[in-house]
């Protein structure tokens, strides 16, 4: 299968135990929201926090379509990854997959660095080119906005904590 990937990193003013608390946990919508025509994450069904590789979760996004994610594998406070499939609506017809890593890496006291990648399976070869032209020109970006969502929660939260 032909993939196409991107990856956004950021560093974060706050502790990686609190940062990956919110990158593995169940509230993924409050930060991977609509990014121009890519759906946010409405609804999360499933472990409200990733604990062991196997675990599954249904995602539902605000256009009303769907995927299905599994955790593949775990380091608690450094990185998860995960697979995804099931692909309703629009990216349906083009993804057979997509890989999922976040990685986290304690920098100094109390700060983050935080690094998101994903790759998506084309379904077919027809597909790779429309799916590559929509990675490559919009997902980071997309990506980078979430991470930023992330970033401002966590620095917030160790604020009030203070």
């Amino acid at each position: 299968m032909d993939q196409v990937g991107a990856s956004a990193a950021i560093e974060i003013d706050a502790p990686a135990a609190a940062v990956f608390a919110l990158a593995a946990g169940s509230r993924i919508s409050d930060f991977v929201r609509p990014f121009g025509p890519l759906p946010g994450v409405a609804r999360v069904e499933g472990p409200a926090d990733w604990r062991a590789p196997g675990e599954t979760r249904l995602i539902t996004l605000t256009d009303g379509s769907s995927l299905e994610e599994e955790l593949t594998g775990l380091d608690p406070g450094r990185r998860f990854s995960y697979r995804a499939t099931r692909f309703s609506g629009p990216f349906g017809a083009l993804v057979a997959q997509g890989l999922g890593e976040w990685s986290l890496t304690a920098e100094g006291t109390g700060r983050t660095r935080l690094v998101w990648s994903y790759a998506f399976a084309a379904k077919n070869a027809l597909a790779l080119p429309l799916l590559a032209l929509l990675v490559r020109s919009l997902w980071p970006a997309y990506m980078q906005a979430a991470l930023r969502r992330l970033k401002a929660e966590a620095e917030r939260a160790r604020a009030a904590s203070a």
